[in-house]
């Protein structure tokens, strides 16, 4: 790695190979015990408030993750145990392929099957990712120009078509299937649903919302709202995390540069922003009122962190530092002993203190899987990327 002449010692070549290796080594021991003491097909969530492990059903967001960190750590390794292991968690989740009432295909499917493919070749999970972008796409709706986040109730008022931000994230697998398949509707429909969220969720400052309900009638804004957020003009930390992952992707897949910029901005509102703690991990929500007091959301940092490396390595080699250095030093306060998991503590979970929603008592100061699982891809990408990066 090439540095810059003052860069701190901590960050050299050396040092963030340690990082790597020393994390990894640690994830292949804490997951061994979901291995050891879990049915296959048994997908951890979380921990309850009662300390008792939660699981979570397939057609869960969350249930791709222990299969994506498996696929993840036979790519690190090459050891085949890590391979069987995930092509078994792999496959339970085939029949989510069907599933056309969730957005969260990318979650279930990519995170599983998709890096199964990327790292295997197998044409069986090629196959099931056609089906499951097929899935998605059919909640797309051509006059609107969006894929519809869910089908239910709104604070017990029904809501016409809501998106969420996630979505913009969820966009990846479309756009991977679309360039496996030749199917450029995919492409289209992934590239619309992009545009559609650079328009109306983010706001001047690059803060973003969480949730946009369009009138299926007038095809146009109707509301801008949050739903795991503190309030509808509340910036949640998780959603903002996955806009920046989701503007860089929708660059590196579409090269169009208005992508790359609303990447950078938004990375700079997170990075910049000044309830940020110093060591990097944000709190739940930027604007709960109960900072410095509030539950922090080491998730939301893993996301960050992985989208601020994806962004990095779209970059000129001189531009990279910037954001990979931030996406290093959330690393480095992810491994501290404050968010690490010390052996026999929350099961196999790797990092403590994520959150889900506090306005909704959802995995408040929680291990969860869906955190360890971007822990580990930032990881990975990092290790990749090491080499490339001028400081």
């Amino acid at each position: 790695m090439q540095c810059k002449s003052d860069r701190s010692e901590k960050t050299d070549s050396r040092d963030i190979d340690a990082l790597i290796s020393e994390n990894l080594g640690f994830a292949q021991h804490r997951i061994t015990y979901f291995l050891e003491n879990l049915d296959v097909n048994t997908y951890p969530g979380s921990v309850d408030d009662n300390g008792l492990l939660k699981t979570v059903p397939a057609k869960s967001w969350e249930a791709g993750c222990l299969a994506g960190i498996l696929w993840y750590l036979y790519d690190y390794t090459h050891e085949e145990k890590w391979k069987i292991f995930a092509q078994q968690w792999t496959a339970g989740l085939e029949l989510q392929k069907f599933n056309k009432n969730s957005h969260d295909l990318l979650f279930m499917l990519f995170t599983s099957f998709g890096n199964g493919h990327k790292i295997t070749h197998d044409e069986l999970y090629s196959d099931v990712l056609v089906v499951g972008a097929k899935s998605l796409a059919s909640r797309y709706d051509p006059e609107i120009k969006s894929i519809k986040s869910w089908d239910k109730f709104y604070q017990s008022q029904k809501i016409q078509f809501p998106v969420i931000i996630d979505a913009l994230l969820a966009n990846e697998m479309l756009f991977y299937v679309a360039g496996n398949s030749g199917d450029s509707s995919l492409y289209q429909i992934a590239y619309n649903h992009a545009l559609n969220t650079q328009r109306d969720f983010f706001r001047a400052d690059y803060s973003t919302y969480y949730l946009v309900e369009y009138d299926t009638v007038l095809n146009s804004v109707k509301e801008k709202k949050t739903w795991l957020g503190h309030d509808d003009e509340s910036t949640w930390a998780r959603g903002h995390a996955r806009a920046i992952y989701g503007s860089a992707l929708t660059f590196r897949e579409t090269g169009d540069s208005s992508f790359l910029e609303l990447a950078k901005k938004s990375a700079e509102f997170y990075m910049e922003h000044p309830r940020l703690p110093a060591d990097l991990i944000p709190y739940w929500d930027f604007d709960d009122p109960d900072i410095p007091n509030a539950p922090r959301d080491a998730s939301a940092a893993c996301i960050a962190a992985s989208g601020l490396l994806e962004l990095s390595s779209l970059l000129p080699a001189g531009e990279r530092g910037k954001y990979a250095d931030f996406a290093i030093s959330t690393l480095e306060s992810l491994t501290s002993n404050e968010y690490r998991n010390k052996p026999n503590e929350n099961f196999g979970f790797i990092l403590k203190h994520s959150t889900g929603s506090r306005s909704w008592n959802i995995d408040v100061d929680k291990p969860k899987i869906s955190a360890d699982y971007y822990f580990i891809e930032s990881l990975i990408k990092l290790d990749k990327l090491k080499d490339s990066i001028i400081f």
